[in-house]
C-alpha cells in the first residue's frame, strides 16, 4: 500500500511541475526553441539555427535535365497505364450493362409470349366461354347419351326438358365444330401469325389492343411498312387484326377507315415497288436440266419426274411434296397410288386445291344404281347411286328433284335392274332411254353421257343376249341424239364371257368386287378426263 502511494505521488508531483514549467515558459521545447534529439540535449542559438538553415538550403545541388524529363515520362506512362485501366472498367461497366439489358429484354419475351398464349387460348375458346358459364350448373352430356336417352319417354314435362337441354348441347358441339371450320389450315396459320405480331406490337409500345384505336392501326401499319415492301401485305396484317376484333365481338365502326387508307395509300407513294414474275419454265430450260441430271442416281430420277409433273400439270409445289409433317400423314401430296397408266396418257389425282375448298366445282353428277355406290374419288365429280333403281324411277327422280342435272356433264349408268326384269324386251328398254334423255334436255342444258349395261354372271345364261343387243341398239340411239356413249362392259368380258373374278362372291355375282369397282372408276375417271372444264 505504502508503495501505491508513493508512486501516485510522484505522478501528481510530475504534472504538477510540468504545469509550472508551462506558465513561466521555461522549460517547454516549444517556447525555449531548443531541438529534441535523441541523445543529449545541445542549446544552440536562434541566429545560428537560423544561418545554418539557409546554409544547407543553398547548399542543396540542382536536378539535372535528364532526371527531369525521365520524371515526366515516368508521369505521362502512368497517366495512360491509368486511362487504360480507366478504359477497361468502362468497357466491362458496358458489357454488364448490356448483359442486364438482355436479361430483362428477354424476361420480358417470356412475359409476352405468355401473354400471347393466354390471348390465343381466349381467342379460340371465345365463342364457347359464354355458353359454358350459362351452363355450368348443368351436366355434361354425350352425343352418345343423347343416342340411349332418345329411347326414353317424354311423357313428363321434366323428360321433355332434358332431352331439349341435350339436343340443345349437341347443337352447340355442332357450331362449335363448324365454326372452327371455317378457314383452311393455312389461313387459320395466317391468322395466329399476324395476331401474334399485332399483339407483340401494342405490349411493347403499351397501346391498347381490345379495341384497337384508329391511330394504332395507322401506327402498326407504319410499323409493317419497314419490313414489307408491298402495301398488299400490310392489307392483309391488318384485315387479320380487324378478323379478331370481330371473333372476340368488338366491332369496328369507331374505326376511320379513310385515314387508314390515306396512310397506306402514303405509304405506297413514298415506297414505290414494282411487281417482278418470275420467268416461265421453257422446254429449252427442261432440256437443259435434263442434260445435266445423272440418271445413274435414283434421287435424280425422282427428281427429273417432279420437273416433269410440275411442268405439264402447272402444279403447286404442295401438290407434289409435303411441305410439313401435317402433310405427310394428310396425303395432299403426290404418291404412286395418284397416278394411272394407260396407252398412250397418264392420269394424275391432285388430291386436294387451293382455289377449291368447298367442293362448288363440281362438274359431273353420276346416276346409277347401287352397282356404282363404292365408285369416289374421281375429280370434279359426284357419285349418286339409287339402289334398286331402273330407268323409270331415275326419272321420276330427275323430275323431282332438278339439281340432279343441274351440273355441265351428267353420267348416266342404269339399266341392269330392267333387264333382269322379263316383261321388259330390248324394245321397251330403249323406249325408256330415250325418254330419259328427253326428260333432261327438258329440263337442263347439261350434257348427257350414257354408260353401257354391265353383264352379270348370276343371270348371265337368260341375259346375255339381251345385254348384247340393249348395248348395240343404245350406242346407235345415244348416236341419233347426239349423245355421248361409253362402253363399260368392256373391261368386264374376257371371250365374250363376264369376267367372274370382277364380282362379289357372297351374292353370287349381283354386285362388284373391290377389283370389279376398280375397273368402273378407271371407265368413268378415263371419261371425265377428256371433259373439258366448264366455269361455273
Amino acid at each position: 500500500m505504502a508503495e501505491a502511494a508513493d508512486k501516485m505521488s510522484m505522478r501528481n508531483k510530475s504534472s504538477v511541475d510540468y504545469k509550472k514549467l508551462n506558465e513561466t515558459g521555461k522549460g517547454s521545447p516549444a517556447k525555449t526553441g531548443k531541438p529534441i534529439t535523441s541523445g543529449a540535449s545541445v542549446s544552440t542559438p536562434p541566429a545560428k539555427v537560423k544561418n545554418q538553415t539557409s546554409a544547407v538550403l543553398t547548399s542543396t545541388p540542382a536536378k539535372s535535365p535528364d532526371k527531369a524529363m525521365k520524371t515526366k515520362s515516368a508521369a505521362e506512362l502512368e497517366k495512360l497505364e491509368l486511362q487504360r485501366k480507366l478504359e477497361q472498367l468502362d468497357e466491362r461497366t458496358a458489357r454488364l450493362r448490356e448483359a442486364k439489358e438482355l436479361e430483362l429484354l428477354r424476361q420480358q419475351d417470356k412475359e409476352r409470349e405468355k401473354v400471347v398464349q393466354e390471348l390465343e387460348k381466349s381467342i379460340s375458346h371465345s365463342q364457347s366461354q359464354e355458353e359454358e358459364k350459362s351452363d355450368r350448373k348443368k351436366p355434361r352430356v354425350s352425343a352418345a347419351s343423347f343416342v340411349s336417352s332418345s329411347a326414353l319417354k317424354t311423357s313428363s314435362s321434366g323428360d321433355k326438358d332434358t332431352k331439349k337441354d341435350v339436343e340443345l348441347h349437341i347443337l352447340r358441339d355442332d357450331l362449335k365444330e363448324s365454326t372452327a371450320s371455317a378457314f383452311a389450315s393455312g389461313t387459320n396459320k395466317n391468322l395466329i401469325v399476324q395476331w401474334e405480331s399485332f399483339l407483340l406490337f401494342c405490349l411493347y409500345f403499351k397501346l391498347c389492343f381490345l379495341p384497337a384505336s384508329t391511330s394504332t392501326l395507322q401506327l402498326y401499319a407504319q410499323f409493317l411498312s419497314r419490313s414489307f415492301k408491298s402495301v398488299n401485305s400490310i392489307r392483309n396484317y391488318i384485315s387479320g387484326v380487324k378478323t379478331m376484333h370481330a371473333m372476340l365481338g368488338y366491332g369496328i365502326e369507331h374505326i376511320n377507315i379513310y385515314l387508314l387508307n390515306l396512310s397506306l395509300k402514303g405509304m405506297a407513294r413514298l415506297n414505290p415497288r414494282q411487281v417482278k414474275r418470275a420467268e416461265p419454265i421453257t422446254i429449252e430450260i427442261l432440256l437443259g436440266i435434263y442434260e445435266n441430271m445423272d440418271f445413274s442416281v435414283k434421287s435424280n430420277i425422282v427428281y427429273w419426274c417432279l420437273f416433269l409433273f410440275a411442268f405439264f400439270l402447272l402444279a403447286r409445289k404442295s401438290n407434289l411434296v409435303p411441305t410439313s409433317k401435317h402433310d405427310i400423314t394428310g396425303g395432299r401430296f403426290l404418291a404412286l397410288k395418284d397416278r394411272e397408266y394407260f396407252d398412250n396418257y397418264i392420269l394424275v389425282h391432285i388430291n386436294w386445291s387451293k382455289t377449291i375448298q368447298f367442293g362448288e366445282h363440281i362438274q359431273e353428277y353420276i346416276l346409277s344404281d347401287s352397282i356404282a355406290k363404292y365408285v369416289d374419288g374421281i375429280n370434279y365429280t359426284e357419285v349418286k347411286a339409287y339402289p334398286g333403281a331402273n330407268i323409270s324411277r331415275l326419272m321420276a327422280k330427275n323430275e323431282k328433284d332438278k339439281s340432279l342435272i343441274s351440273k355441265p356433264y351428267t353420267l348416266v349408268h342404269v339399266g341392269p335392274n330392267d333387264i333382269a326384269q322379263n316383261h321388259m324386251t330390248v324394245d321397251m328398254i330403249l323406249s325408256n332411254f330415250n325418254a330419259l334423255i328427253s326428260l333432261i334436255r327438258n329440263y337442263s342444258s347439261t350434257r348427257i353421257i350414257i354408260s353401257s349395261i354391265l353383264p352379270r354372271p348370276v343371270v348371265v345364261v337368260s341375259t346375255e343376249e339381251k345385254v348384247k343387243e340393249v348395248n348395240k341398239q343404245l350406242k346407235v340411239k345415244c348416236t341419233e341424239r347426239r349423245v355421248q356413249f361409253v362402253a363399260s362392259f368392256r373391261p368386264f368380258l374376257k371371250f365374250a364371257k363376264p369376267i367372274s373374278d370382277l364380282y362379289a362372291v357372297r351374292d353370287g355375282g349381283l354386285h362388284l368386287n373391290y377389283e370389279g369397282t376398280r375397273k368402273l372408276r378407271s371407265v368413268f375417271v378415263n371419261t371425265v378426263a377428256h371433259l373439258p372444264l366448264v366455269k361455273t
